[in-house]
């Protein structure tokens, strides 16, 4: 996982995670929505957090 801190404004950070497929990356969210939940995460944050999936292209 990659950890990207805005320089202008330190509480936006964007986390870059790289996933074998989308399988494993719905695998591992079901795992955080249940035995693994982080409940200590969201007091810390000032809203929900987004989410975007990207797919890279090898053409460019």
């Amino acid at each position: 996982m990659d950890v990207f801190i805005d320089e202008n404004n330190g509480a936006h950070w964007l986390l870059h995670e790289r996933w074998e497929s989308m399988a494993h990356d719905a695998a591992y969210r079901e795992f955080r929505a249940g035995p693994g939940a982080l409940t200590d995460l969201a007091p810390l944050l000032s809203k929900e957090p987004g989410l975007t999936w990207f797919s890279a292209d090898e053409s460019i």
